[in-house]
């Protein structure tokens, strides 16, 4: 386990850090996972791990092992990543791209605006500043639906989207369940609501 405390430079950010057992953390282009250290080129943007460790920065996403090995960069500018099991997804302005673990392009697909967030699970949940989109593995569009901006996207029983603070819940077939304005900022998450959600149709 990474010794945060021990590691951060008082000069740098921490963006990523992993919450579970610290086995990767990252202060602007410097990564460590575990005992490995590894200096890019550009600050780290956003981290996605699961089998592997899928990092993205300004103009490139790597995906490097749980040991420290880089097995694949591609030069991508993107808004978003998701590492989940055999897949990695990407965001780049409003195409989505899917690659597996080896780095080929399973498909591209371009939706209606720019991709602002991605989750994955039976399907890819995606989204944009139009709304949610639901996407299948083979790349077609399941369903779509119209919530302005959202920020953040999880897919579970159901499948979370939130941006500021209105969070909704919509079904894995796309019916909004509920909808509900929170006191906490999903965009901005430096204030925590934790009261329950109490959905609202």
């Amino acid at each position: 386990m990474l010794n945060r405390e021990k590691m951060m430079p008082r000069e740098k950010w921490v963006y990523c850090y992993d919450l579970v057992d610290y086995s990767y953390i990252s202060f602007e282009e410097i990564l460590y996972i575990r005992d490995t250290k590894i200096k890019l080129e550009e600050p780290v943007m956003e981290i996605s791990a699961s089998i592997h460790v899928a990092v993205r920065t300004k103009s490139k996403i790597f995906l490097i092992s749980r040991f420290g090995q880089v097995l694949w960069e591609k030069k991508i500018k993107s808004n978003a990543i998701c590492h989940r099991d055999r897949f990695i997804a990407i965001g780049k302005d409003n195409k989505l791209l899917l690659f597996d673990l080896s780095g080929n392009e399973i498909f591209s697909i371009k939706l209606r605006k720019k991709i602002m967030c991605i989750d994955i699970g039976e399907t890819i949940v995606v989204g944009t500043e139009w709304g949610v989109h639901a996407i299948s593995i083979d790349g077609r569009v399941i369903w779509e639906v119209n919530f302005g901006p959202i920020h953040l996207v999880k897919f579970d029983d159901l499948i979370l989207a939130a941006s500021f603070n209105r969070l909704v819940a919509v079904s894995r077939e796309g019916e909004v369940l509920g909808k509900r304005i929170c006191q906490y900022n999903f965009r901005d998450s430096s204030e925590r609501d934790d009261k329950s959600l109490r959905f609202q149709r």
